[in-house]
C-alpha cells in the first residue's frame, strides 16, 4: 500500500535526486572524473534516463554530454554531442 508516510519519504527522495542532478549538470570538470568513476557515473545516469519523468531526464542528459568529452577507448557516450538535439527532443513533452 502506499502509505502517506512513504509517499512522504519518495518525494524527499526524489527532490534530494533532482538536486543532486541538478549540480552534477553544473560541474564543469565532468569530463576529468576517472575512467572507472566515469563509467559508474554513466550507468547510474542511463538509469535515470529510463525514468517517465522529464525534468530528470533533461538534468541526466546534460551531464551525460558533459561525461562525453572524454575521448578515451571505453567511452559510450563519445558520440552523443552529435545527436544532442535529437536526444533534447526525447526528452520534451
Amino acid at each position: 500500500m502506499d502509505t502517506d508516510d512513504f509517499r512522504q519519504k519518495r518525494k524527499v527522495c526524489y527532490s534530494k535526486l533532482c538536486a543532486s542532478l541538478e549540480l552534477f549538470s553544473k560541474a564543469s570538470q565532468l569530463g576529468k572524473l576517472s575512467a572507472a568513476q566515469s563509467e559508474t557515473f554513466v550507468d547510474h545516469l542511463m538509469q535515470v534516463l529510463t525514468t517517465a519523468d522529464n525534468h530528470l531526464q533533461k538534468v541526466a542528459l546534460t551531464c551525460l554530454l558533459k561525461c562525453s568529452k572524454k575521448q578515451d577507448f571505453a567511452n559510450r557516450t563519445v558520440k552523443l554531442p552529435k545527436y544532442k538535439k535529437l536526444l533534447e527532443g526525447l526528452t520534451d513533452d
